[in-house]
């Protein structure tokens, strides 16, 4: 969302709260959504982004900001750093640990296909090689598709905590 209208209590509230003159509130804003991470999306559409000491609600089907606001005081934010690191942390560590067995499955699987094409080369009736050569190749591809979920979820994560995290 670039280049962004403002409604006239974002206006308001922009002199209000940040000392903007008025026919500067809109490049004021704009200049902080270039830069802004999204932070929550609510359920009605309008969604929150945060950026250089402000908040910024928008409708993003209007194309418009409803309001500003500075940022909540960061005098906590070392311990909601903290908090948030330790709770990512954990989360990635038990992600990690589930890609981890996922790639041993996989490793497993792809060392069972190798076989199995070395008993198909020798063999007289392949077909039987075959239909077991298709169902590994079947679950390898259940669990590459498996293993992408988890690496999205873990980057989500983080990229979530990094939202949280105040400056």
């Amino acid at each position: 969302m670039s280049n962004i209208n403002l409604s006239a209590h974002a206006i308001k509230r922009c002199i209000e709260r940040f000392g903007v003159k008025e026919a500067d509130a809109r490049r004021f804003v704009n200049d902080r959504m270039r830069k802004a991470v999204l932070t929550y999306r609510q359920s009605d559409g309008s969604m929150i982004f945060s950026a250089e000491g402000m908040i910024i609600v928008t409708n993003a089907q209007k194309n418009a900001v409803l309001t500003v606001y500075p940022e909540p005081s960061t005098v906590f934010a070392p311990e909601i750093n903290k908090a948030v690191d330790k709770v990512v942390k954990k989360a990635t560590a038990k992600i990690s640990g589930i890609l981890r067995e996922l790639y041993s499955q996989s490793a497993q699987i792809n060392e069972d296909i190798t076989v199995c094409y070395r008993k198909l080369a020798t063999c007289r009736n392949p077909y039987d090689f075959n239909a077991q050569l298709s169902k590994l190749k079947s679950q390898r591809n259940e669990l590459e598709k498996e293993i992408r979920s988890k690496v999205a979820e873990k980057n989500k994560l983080t990229a979530s905590a990094q939202a949280l995290k105040m400056r």
